[in-house]
């Protein structure tokens, strides 16, 4: 999944090598044999997020920008869904009020981790 994944991402000229994040918030110490396979292909940081958006649950479009609005700090990696009907309602929004009301900016994990 991960070739296959870095396959179509290559088409836009980029690539997300060596980060990737597992699915379902599987942490690292749940996978050692994963890491060790996705390493072995040239994906050796895995990358975790500190606040889960809500996105993916039953829960309205209010919700998730008020949870990601109320928790998110400096340096968080928020995870959001690109199917979420919720985040695509809000997303717009959410970043526009995390730099009004916050000062906070979005950026990638690289700079993030830089």
């Amino acid at each position: 999944e991960l070739l296959e994944t870095e396959s179509l991402i290559e088409t836009f000229g980029v690539s997300t090598k060596p980060m990737w994040r597992s699915p379902y918030g599987t942490g690292p110490a749940d996978k050692g044999e994963v890491l060790w396979n996705a390493a072995e292909v040239g994906f050796w940081q895995h990358i975790y997020w500190t606040l889960d958006s809500g996105d993916w649950q039953n829960i309205s479009a209010d919700d998730v920008e008020a949870r990601v609005l109320y928790w998110t700090d400096k340096g968080y990696i928020v995870v959001h869904h690109c199917n979420s009907k919720q985040t695509a309602e809000r997303l717009g929004n959410i970043i526009d009020r995390l730099g009004k009301e916050k000062e906070l900016s979005v950026t990638t994990v690289s700079a993030l981790l830089r």
